[in-house]
């Protein structure tokens, strides 16, 4: 069994199953995701590299916030959060001591997973997601199928994330149909280049971000989009049906951090008759999905996140429980059971999801200022493309992409309720959200 499906309700019946779920995100209007609020854990997760990871400081700690040397370019300048690399976060890699130590990061307690990973997603799979028993003798195909859907949505929100970069100053959305293109197999990739501006005024701090097209001056009334704007707005994709909203400041944050250390790190930064500092980042994110790899699916009954904000001693009551051992956690889980589903008459539970998602990608974010590249890497191709004093040069060799392995971690709130009349449960599932990626949120635990 997964962490604490013991004791939990014994008969639950199937009302609906899975795949209503995954047709609903093959439409091309957005699946209805829905932004769940956030309880803060009262234990502190540990980072990628092993540091605790600060609630309070927004969840991430500066390794986090830094591109590391991996990538090419040590950086303090995160204009977008990304992990570009050609292998898994290392608690997925075999023999890694991050692997031994956070593992398939299921708590901040521990790692032990009871059984095998088929059997939990089995488990998971029929008494909280209402999938019938015998579509579970075929448990690769749901695996496959719900990895398939977590990396749409992956995509999809992604695409949200960078259509909505300038909102985090005031600006325009980017249309999100100049970023996100649906293939033919139903498959979605990803395109975007563009010039990001950011602006600060030095008297009032006030923060203004704007996509700068190439026919754009310096002036300060230039229009970042000539567009109808409520065409732009329509056709965005709204994060907080996708994010957790602690996801959503990681993103929306990083662009207030670059405004605010600009001028420290660049003195070269424009600053015009408006005491105003200015600096242009190009930013490049080409990103297909090709691939998906199953990871682990799992629940935390008797705890979300919405009941753990109400609810500080549950919490707390929760995380003692995850303390002791398997067959000490008996008197925790009835007293659970007793306060939830007899006394109240339902529960609410966790369910976890993580996959890895393969894509062939290319990523880089260059300070245009000082033609530094700040995150990631421009392939040769591309800059030979946007060089401006080599006319003579007509490549047309395709930038080498990277494939590069990201892990999605999403979840979602099943509230179980008990008929007082026949004693019968049933399920009502909450919508899907991503609550991490690449443990940039240190796995953004609920407990």
């Amino acid at each position: 069994m997964i962490i604490l499906l013991s004791s939990v309700a014994p008969s639950l019946k199937s009302a609906s199953r899975l795949t209503r779920y995954a047709t609903s995100v093959r439409k091309r209007e957005f699946p209805p995701f829905a932004a769940l609020r956030f309880a803060s854990s009262q234990s502190l997760p540990p980072s990628e590299d092993g540091e605790v990871v600060d609630e309070s400081s927004g969840g991430h700690n500066d390794a986090t916030s830094s591109v590391s040397s991996d990538d090419g370019v040590s950086s303090t300048t995160v204009l977008f959060p990304w992990r570009h690399k050609l292998f898994p976060v290392s608690r997925l890699i075999p023999g890694t001591p991050e692997q031994k130590k956070r593992g398939l990061l299921l708590t901040s307690k521990g790692q032990k997973v009871y059984g095998n990973s088929s059997l939990n997603a089995i488990v998971t799979a029929y008494m909280f997601l209402n999938v019938p028993w015998y579509e579970l003798f075929w448990i690769s195909h749901f695996q496959d199928e719900l990895s398939s859907n977590i990396s749409w949505s992956f995509t999809q929100g992604v695409a949200g994330l960078l259509s909505n970069l300038p909102s985090s100053g005031g600006g325009e959305p980017i249309p999100v149909d100049r970023i996100i293109t649906e293939l033919d197999d139903g498959t979605c990739e990803i395109d975007f280049r563009e010039t990001i501006e950011i602006s600060r005024s030095v008297e009032t701090d006030a923060l203004r971000v704007r996509v700068v097209n190439d026919d754009d001056d310096d002036d300060d009334d230039a229009s970042s989009e000539p567009s109808d704007s409520s065409s732009a707005v329509n056709n965005t994709i709204p994060l907080r049906r996708v994010f957790h909203e602690k996801a959503i400041e990681l993103y929306q944050s990083s662009i207030n951090k670059v405004a605010k250390t600009g001028n420290n790190n660049n003195n070269d930064s424009t600053t015009d008759h408006a005491e105003e500092e200015k600096q242009r980042f190009e930013m490049r994110l080409k990103m297909i999905p090709y691939d998906f790899e199953f990871i682990t699916l799992y629940a935390i009954p008797y705890l979300s996140r919405r009941n753990a904000k109400g609810d500080p001693e549950l919490l707390k009551f929760y995380s003692k429980m995850l303390t002791e051992s398997s067959g000490g956690r008996a008197p925790y889980l009835s007293k659970l059971r007793q306060d939830h589903l007899e006394n109240q008459g339902y529960m609410e539970s966790t369910i976890i999801a993580q996959c890895l998602v393969w894509c062939d990608e290319i990523f880089y974010v260059k300070d245009l200022t000082t033609g530094q590249i700040v995150q990631g890497q421009q392939q040769q191709e591309e800059i030979d493309a946007s060089s401006t004093n080599t006319n003579t040069s007509t490549s047309t060799t395709p930038p080498e992409m990277q494939k590069t392995p990201h892990l999605v971690r999403m979840e979602r709130t099943v509230v179980t309720k008990r008929d007082p009349v026949t004693g019968d449960f049933t399920n009502e599932q909450e919508d899907w959200i991503i609550t991490d990626i690449d443990d940039l949120l240190g796995g953004n635990l609920l407990v």
